[in-house]
């Protein structure tokens, strides 16, 4: 697999994710303080996409990165708002490769809480 050209990265916000329980116990989110990191911004597709995800996969996006940041199922990224905003995308997937892959499902704007 080639490496990430540096004219391909967009930067994007990551939120580390957690929840609390509300006075009703329900799970309500926190997202930790953003962490601005560089990555490669694809559309999610191909077949094993639509395998894994079925018609979610039209609101993904697949993401290539290879730094250091610990990146786990469930946090926020900040990718269309603005870094203080809530996340407009969960990390769903994270697969280790030469690169990491993640796979990002877009969260609706009535959604976004934390």
């Amino acid at each position: 697999m080639r490496g990430l050209r540096e004219r391909e990265k967009v930067t994007v916000f990551l939120r580390a994710g957690g929840s609390k329980a509300d006075a009703y116990g329900d799970p309500v989110p926190l997202w930790g303080e953003p962490v601005a990191i560089r990555v490669v911004c694809q559309p999610a597709g191909g077949a094993l996409d639509a395998q894994l995800y079925g018609t979610r996969v039209k609101s993904m996006y697949t993401l290539f990165y290879a730094g250091l940041e610990a990146i786990k199922p469930g946090d926020g990224l900040c990718v269309h708002v603005v870094a203080d905003a809530r996340p407009d995308y969960r990390v769903v997937a994270v697969q280790e490769w030469e690169l990491r892959k993640i796979d990002a499902e877009f969260i609706p704007p009535e959604l976004r809480r934390g």
